[in-house]
Formats: C-alpha cells, structure tokens, sequence
C-alpha cells in the first residue's frame, strides 16, 4: 500500500515540477511584443503601431488646442476630435493587446500539440 502512495506522490511532484517550469519559461511582456510582430500579422500590427503614434500626436495637438481655444464652439469642437483620439488610440491597443494573446495562446496550443504526439508516439512504442 505504500508503495503505490509514493508512486502517486512521485508522480505528483514531477507533474507539479513540470507545471512550474512551463509557467516559468512563458514569456514576458516584451517578449509577447516582438513576437506579435512575426507571422502572418506583422504588417498589420506595423500599421496598426503607425497609427497609434499619429493618434498619439493627434491627442496632443488637440489637447494643446482645447486649452489655448477662446471660445466655447472651439473648445467643443477640440475637446471632441482629442476625445475621439482618446478612444481611437485605446481602440488599438486593445487590437494590439488581443494580436498578442492570440499569437500566445497559438504558441501554446502547437506546444500542446507535440506534446501528445510525443505522448501518442510512446504509447505506441511500449505495446
């Protein structure tokens, strides 16, 4: 009887070992960046990173400009378009941030993949 419960803690602690180190090797977050940036997607998220610099440009000038503005029409109209800026920019980020976790969650997924295919490939190896 004690032999199998120290089979199963064995077994256990090596899982848990593995567990720690797959979370260990994931990447951080510059890492999850430059990766977004290889691949299928990369032009988009070129062209997606240009237009939140110009978006980022765009929400300064306008801020400038709704605080300089001397009439109420133009801080309406400035405070508006810095407005849109505002949503615009955190738009594509979030696009960004939603590139990044699918390019991650990809990479998990083909690490999972080889895992059963070596898995698949013992088992047919020991019968």
């Amino acid at each position: 009887m004690m032999d199998i419960d120290q089979h199963i803690k064995n077994e256990l602690e090596q899982e848990q070992a593995e567990l720690n180190r797959l979370i260990q090797d994931d990447p951080g977050l510059f890492t999850m960046v430059g990766n977004a940036y290889q691949g299928g997607m990369k032009w988009w998220m070129v062209l997606v990173s240009i237009f939140a610099f110009l978006f980022t440009i765009l929400l300064v000038w306008t801020g400038y400009e709704f605080f300089t503005a001397e009439t109420l029409e133009d801080q309406v109209f400035w405070g508006f378009i810095c407005f849109a800026s505002i949503f615009a920019q955190a738009m594509l980020k979030l696009w960004t941030f939603m590139e990044m976790n699918r390019v991650s969650v990809i990479r998990s997924v083909k690490h999972l993949e080889m895992e059963v295919e070596k898995l698949s490939h013992m088992l047919s190896h020991s019968k």
